[in-house]
Parts: structure tokens; C-alpha cells; sequence
């Protein structure tokens, strides 16, 4: 009997302080992760384990630790295990979710997503990030739903915005595209792919004037996206302003001078500002680069 009474006082000691040993290097680990020492937070949250093998939280934050530190494999095994130890574990869900989606493995992907979903129906990330794996499979239907719903619990989010105006865009519905990219850019007047989406949606108006102000901060914002000074300089073009159209026309063969099409389009510029000579020329060159199209414009008005 008194050995049972020592067992039972060393058990209720015993237990309490492995868990509580648990707890300090399971916070050293997070203090040394927002000092991004990632290996020493590795190794103090694996300490953390070995104390105490079904401490789910310690196994989440490992999975925490090792994305950080791409290691994707570990960080997957990481949440496998918080969700073993904690099947309710949420947030163990949609961080496996992003790096499934990260690795291609969209169809485990979705199923953590809808985890998530099921289990708490107002988490707009995952509904988020669900509608952009259904965008990537072309399930155009199931990822408006989950976009959409994004949006309902949470109105100001800009991405998806961004997305539902791109389908909207290439399902050629211009004017619901046009307001969903005009309320993400009240949101962020820097969201390329909003401002991109109202900049073609401009040309396809012939709203030339207004497309022109689009492509200007997007070639800005990034001026190595060559097909962006094309369609300013076609813009130029129907607004006659050769001058201008010119400089870009320039810059896309400075910059691509094997693309032949940049030389049929400079061809234009020149035949619209009354430069037949040089004209000829440049469809000359994009002929011999192979562009089809510039044997109609030497028939034309080339006399070839």
C-alpha cells in the first residue's frame, strides 16, 4: 500500500512538470521563430515533442516551423500529426491545404479546404483558397461560388475581387468584370490585375483615352511586360497620335527585335504618320521574319 501511495505522489508531480517543460521550450520556440531563427526554434519545439509526444499544438507549430524553412515534407508530417493528436485542428487543415496546393496535390488541397469549411462555414480564406484551386481545374462554377462567398464575409478583400472580375472578363461579360476590377482598385489603386482587367475591358470599348491612363502605371509598375507598350501603342494608333505610338513601337524592337509583329506594327505607325519609306522597310523586315500579314500591307501600298 504505501509503495501505490509513492506511485501516485510521484505520478501527480511528475506529469505536471513534463507537461510544463513541454510549455517553456514550446514557447522558446515561438520566441526564437519572430526572431526568425528558424533552426533554433526547430530544435527547441522538437525538445517540446519528445517531452511530451501528443502536445497537438507543439506538432502545428513545427509544421509552422518547417514551411519556414521549405522544408514542405516535414511541415506536412508536422500537421499530419497535430491532426492525429487534435482531429478538429483547423488551422493544422488549411496550412497542410496551402502546401498541398503549393506541391500540385490540388485534390488534397480542396479536401483540407472543405475540412476547414465544414467545420467552421465562416473562414473566407478558405473559401479563398478553395475557389482558386476550382479556377485552376476550369470549374468555373464551383470557384465563382466559393469567390462569391469569400465576398460575403468579408467585402473588402481584393484578390478575390481580382479573380471574379478575370472569369467575368474571359467569359467576355464585360460590365460586371469592369465593376468588380473599379472595386478592387478602390480598395488597392495598385492591384495590377485589376487595373489590367479594366485596361483591356477600355480597349475592347474603344474607350482609347481612358485605356491609355491604365497602361501607363502598368507599365510602371512593372516595364518589362512587353505586350503592355503594344497595346498603348495601339491605342496611340487609333488615336493618331504617331508621334507617341512611335516610342513605343520603338522600345518593343529595341527590346524583342526577332518579334516580327513589332515591325508590321511600327510599319503601321509609320504609314499612319505619312512615312511610306520607312514603312516599307519595317513590313519588309517582318516579312522576312515571317509574319504573314505583312505581304498584304507591301501589296497594298508597297507596290510588291
Amino acid at each position: 500500500m504505501k509503495c501505490m501511495y509513492i506511485i501516485c505522489f510521484w505520478l501527480c508531480f511528475t506529469l505536471p512538470t513534463r507537461a510544463q517543460t513541454a510549455e517553456t521550450y514550446y514557447q522558446m520556440a515561438k520566441d526564437s521563430l519572430k526572431k526568425n531563427k528558424g533552426i533554433a526554434a526547430l530544435t527547441h519545439i522538437k525538445k517540446a515533442i519528445q517531452i511530451y509526444p501528443t502536445y497537438p499544438q507543439a506538432h502545428f507549430l513545427e509544421g509552422v516551423i518547417e514551411t519556414k524553412l521549405q522544408n514542405n515534407l516535414g511541415a506536412i508530417k508536422a500537421f499530419n500529426k497535430a491532426i492525429e493528436y487534435k482531429p478538429d485542428y483547423i488551422e493544422a487543415y488549411y496550412n497542410r491545404g496551402l502546401l498541398y496546393a503549393g506541391t500540385q496535390e490540388t485534390a488534397r488541397a480542396i479536401a483540407d479546404f472543405s475540412e476547414v469549411i465544414k467545420r467552421n462555414p465562416n473562414i473566407p480564406h478558405a473559401y479563398l483558397q478553395r475557389g482558386k484551386l476550382y479556377f485552376a481545374e476550369n470549374e468555373q462554377d464551383k470557384s465563382i461560388q466559393d469567390l462569391e462567398r469569400t465576398l460575403q464575409i468579408h467585402p473588402k478583400q481584393v484578390e478575390p475581387l481580382e479573380l471574379l472580375g478575370g472569369i467575368y472578363h474571359r467569359a467576355g461579360k464585360a460590365e460586371e468584370a469592369l465593376a468588380l476590377a473599379e472595386k478592387a482598385l478602390a480598395l488597392d489603386e495598385r492591384s495590377e490585375n485589376a487595373r489590367l482587367i479594366r485596361a483591356e475591358i477600355r480597349t475592347q470599348q474603344k474607350n482609347h483615352t481612358e485605356a491609355i491612363k491604365d497602361w501607363d502605371l502598368l507599365i510602371r509598375y512593372n516595364p518589362y511586360h512587353w505586350h503592355r507598350y503594344e497595346a498603348r501603342c495601339l491605342a496611340y494608333l487609333e488615336l493618331k497620335e504617331w508621334d507617341k505610338a512611335l516610342i513605343d513601337a520603338d522600345e518593343l524592337i529595341k527590346n524583342q527585335p526577332d518579334v516580327a509583329s513589332h515591325y508590321l506594327l511600327r510599319g503601321r505607325v509609320y504609314a499612319g504618320a505619312g512615312k511610306a519609306k520607312n514603312a516599307c522597310a519595317d513590313w519588309k523586315t517582318a516579312r522576312e521574319k515571317g509574319n504573314r500579314e505583312a505581304e498584304n500591307y507591301l501589296k497594298k501600298s508597297c507596290n510588291e
